[in-house]
């Protein structure tokens, strides 16, 4: 059927437009969840290393134990989650609504380690971190497939959930700038102990995270096609995904970028706090400057994805982000005379403008892997590709911070030294922090260069399924209308 007629066909079933409320909502539910576990997968390495005093080794060893059930209970859930829905609530507002409260818990607990346990038992509390971050990531990755998947459902038109993606990004990149200023902050009191505000700021936090995904609950309602359609089988709807070749190669470039972002978040504190050792004022300088280039950058960055489209514009900030990492190695620190701590701040941003900014250009970047899914299945199943693509990317997440924990033991780091370290184990905290996370940067570049989703023929194909996708919503609203749902 010509496309013109569809949408005119389409114009008969109006849809009212989301309120901005309803996206601010949405946004600051999505940056709520991502912004609770940020700061539990990256600072928290620093805190219970440097601050509570547990063993480098021991860490590491925590986060390779969390790995197993981190990469395995992602595609059980999600698969589960697009199978169940409840007659009363639905398919995604349970996990969000009565998940949330114990997110924030385990978020607080996992901060507060002695409310709970004698922290001096460095055992007891390896064995709290391995328990705590088990638990948390259980209720985390329920909610997060259901806050991902409904983005997609409450709305029925693609221009409505591009205009929802664009508030969401930007509440997501504010986020970001707490994820990276918070820890710094409140831990930065390290040679007494942390500041005495760390606790009840972070309490707060999780508060008011618990509020919004509650609110988000409330406020949004899913409702197009998708949730009415017959899933694929378990075993079909996992074989399926790794005969996505554009997915797989998409996997190679979000694994390696996790690597680089995780260190990022996990080394920022040594880095800063331990290898520069500033004042007070030069920390937030540093974050104020690092800040606000990162959000003019994100202002600017649908003008960037309509002159080079995705991959490109993706391409940019991994070379961005590449170029930062390897200035920070030779000029991010004392390694020639007359250096000072603001030769830092050009590799911060460009660090910060390219790692930051794929973290905003993932949802986009996976959403073109799931419509190519669709070309192939004709179905959605974006829930499904979250919880099988975490098989690669949560892994990630441990496996960065053991390398970054396992170089700087092998450097002889001391937690206890604070910022009198050794110049071995300053080189250390340097090739863990910047090298490392340089290399697997550029190793995520070669993949996207090989990622074909882009170019005349993907843009033919994207007409196809734009008229498949107004089929599909006429068809659905014609079948609401036949319920008497819609006039």
């Amino acid at each position: 059927m010509d496309k013109k007629k569809l949408e005119e066909e389409l114009e008969e079933f109006k849809e009212e437009p989301l309120t901005p409320k309803v996206k601010i909502i949405a946004g600051g539910m999505s940056a709520s969840i991502h912004l609770l576990m940020a700061l539990s997968m990256t600072p928290i390495t620093y805190y219970y290393n440097v601050i509570l005093g547990l063993n480098s080794v021991l860490i590491a060893y925590a986060w390779l134990l969390f790995a197993i059930w981190n990469a395995l209970n992602d595609p059980l859930f999600a698969i589960f989650q697009e199978r169940y829905i409840s007659k009363k609530y639905g398919r995604r507002i349970p996990y969000l609504r009565f998940g949330a409260p114990f997110l924030g818990l385990f978020f607080i607990l996992l901060w507060m380690p002695f409310l709970i346990v004698d922290v001096n038992q460095e055992m007891v509390l390896f064995l709290y971190f391995l328990i705590n971050l088990l638990a948390l990531d259980t209720m985390y990755t329920l909610i997060s497939a259901a806050n991902f998947a409904l983005h997609y459902e409450i709305t029925f038109t693609q221009k409505e959930r591009t205009n929802l993606a664009i508030y969401n990004n930007f509440i997501t990149a504010i986020a970001t700038g707490i994820i990276i200023a918070s820890p710094l902050i409140f831990l930065y009191n390290k040679d007494d102990g942390v500041n005495p505000l760390l606790y009840p700021a972070f309490s707060l936090l999780g508060l008011v995270c618990i509020f919004l995904i509650i609110l988000g609950s409330y406020t949004l309602k899913e409702k197009p096609y998708l949730k009415y359609e017959v899933p694929l089988g378990f075993i079909e709807g996992i074989k399926t995904c790794f005969k996505n070749k554009p997915w797989l190669i998409s996997q190679g470039v979000g694994f390696f970028g996790a690597i680089t972002g995780t260190i990022f978040l996990t080394g920022i504190l040594y880095y800063i706090l331990i290898v520069l050792s500033p004042p007070f004022y030069l920390v937030i300088i540093c974050l104020v400057t690092v800040f606000v280039s990162f959000i003019i950058f994100v202002i600017f960055l649908n003008k960037l994805l309509d002159t080079f489209g995705i991959k490109y514009a993706y391409l940019l900030c991994v070379v961005i982000g590449t170029i930062g990492f390897i200035l920070l190695f030779f000029i991010g620190w004392n390694t020639f005379p007359g250096w000072n701590i603001y030769y830092a701040l050009i590799p911060l941003i460009c660090v910060t403008i390219g790692f930051g900014t794929l973290s905003i250009l993932g949802t986009t970047f996976n959403g073109e892997n799931i419509d190519y899914d669709e070309k192939l299945t004709g179905k959605r199943r974006e829930v499904t590709y979250g919880g099988v693509g975490a098989l690669f990317g949560k892994p990630a997440i441990s496996i960065a911070n053991a390398i970054f924990l396992f170089i700087i033991s092998f450097y002889n780091f001391d937690p206890d030294a604070g910022s009198n370290q050794s110049a071995d184990a300053i080189l250390g905290l340097m090739i863990a922090f910047a090298l490392i996370p340089g290399i697997c940067l550029a190793i995520s570049g070669i993949f996207l260069l090989f990622w074909p989703l882009h170019g005349p023929e993907w843009d033919k194909i994207k007409e196809e399924l734009k008229e498949i996708h107004l089929i599909k919503e006429i068809e659905f609203l014609k079948g609401l209308r036949e319920k008497g749902v819609i006039d």
